[in-house]
């Protein structure tokens, strides 16, 4: 992993932290405190930041993985990953080329 991916992957914890109010599940393992899990509790704000920091943290990670695949957001199912398909569509035009001349 790059510095930039650590950066995009801090920027998205934070954007966490700032939308969620969470509490850490806790376990008693003999005399250890294990953190094992996170429950949100509630939201600090409409999370509308925190969408756009994970839709274009993901985005870059799926481009940087594959060129044919890209995030979409799909109504049906919300973020997905999407095999991009071209498709080349052929018109035939007619010239009226006039009077040709051969040189």
């Amino acid at each position: 992993m790059n510095n930039e991916t650590l950066k995009r992957i801090n920027d998205l914890l934070k954007g966490f932290n700032s939308t969620f109010e969470i509490e850490a599940t806790i376990t008693k393992d003999g005399d250890e405190t294990i953190a094992d899990g996170l429950k949100i509790k509630g939201l600090k704000n409409n999370g509308s930041d925190f969408i756009s920091i994970t839709y274009d943290t993901f985005s870059a990670i799926v481009k940087s993985i594959s060129e044919d695949h890209e995030l979409i957001y799909d109504e049906k199912i919300g973020l997905a990953i999407a095999r991009k398909i071209v498709k080349t569509n052929y018109e035939i035009e007619e010239f009226n080329w006039g009077m040709m001349h051969l040189w």
